[in-house]
């Protein structure tokens, strides 16, 4: 697919949006706990760039049966042109009744979520690019802090509900002092590596209320994306395994 990418139930068009298709975001989409237990079922997607954690999300929901009339999921960008091409690639999706692209900030959504989910900026320092769409993407501190995230997740969940969120291991303790004064506490990790003996490259974290149950099937808590004959592992390849084509 010129410009985009191929997924087996849905393609992306990525070449007006400040942020490609990536790795991050395609571990954060098939990753994240979904507990669509209490309906309706509304999911926000927090700096959604082309669309494609929001589509995972869509796909996940569709494939547990969720009645087809109660889940929504928002995806909200300050980016217009990318919000235009999430837009786009929704309505050529299965879910396109259920997708609605937001160009806006998080910070000024209202309503209730029990799914956040977000691939936020998190370079908070060094040189700023000097395209200021990418920029945005990119800097925490232009666009969206670690500290506006966790306080638009603890105003906006409902007691259920959780955030999900993939961010460099060397940020993980900047984002984790964040959640002091909230309501948002860890409830799954997982480290993300090159290869098993690799240094720690990603995290995925799981934040939810105190009061939230676990997830009715346990994250994955260690994952490396190659083998020792660097193909793709299989724990890798088990947990995309319906996206990739």
């Amino acid at each position: 697919m010129n410009n985009g990418f191929c997924f087996k139930q849905f393609a992306i068009r990525h070449d007006q949006s400040t942020m490609r298709v990536g790795t991050d975001a395609v571990l954060l989409g098939a990753w994240c706990p979904i507990q669509a237990k209490r309906m309706p079922f509304r999911v926000l997607d927090i700096g959604t760039g082309s669309g494609v954690i929001a589509l995972m999300m869509a796909q996940r929901l569709a494939a547990e049966n969720v009645r087809c009339d109660d889940w929504q999921i928002d995806a909200v960008d300050i980016d217009p042109p990318s919000v235009r091409q999430a837009a786009d690639n929704f309505a050529a999706s299965p879910w396109a009744a259920h997708l609605h692209a937001v160009c806006g900030r998080a910070q000024d959504m209202e309503g209730a979520y029990q799914l956040l989910v977000s691939n936020p900026p998190f370079f908070s320092t060094g040189v700023v690019n000097p395209d200021p769409r990418r920029a945005k993407a990119r800097q925490s501190d232009l666009s969206l802090s670690f500290s506006d995230l966790v306080l638009t997740a603890n105003r906006l969940l409902t007691d259920d509900g959780g955030l999900g969120v993939i961010v460099p291991a060397w940020e993980e303790q900047r984002l984790m002092n964040c959640l002091n004064g909230t309501k948002l506490w860890l409830s799954a990790r997982c480290a993300v590596r090159s290869k098993d003996e690799a240094p720690l490259r990603r995290v995925m974290l799981w934040l939810t209320r105190a009061n939230a149950p676990a997830p009715a099937c346990r994250p994955i808590e260690q994952l490396a994306l190659m083998n020792q004959q660097g193909q793709r592992s299989h724990d890798y390849d088990r947990l995309t395994r319906d996206f990739y084509l």
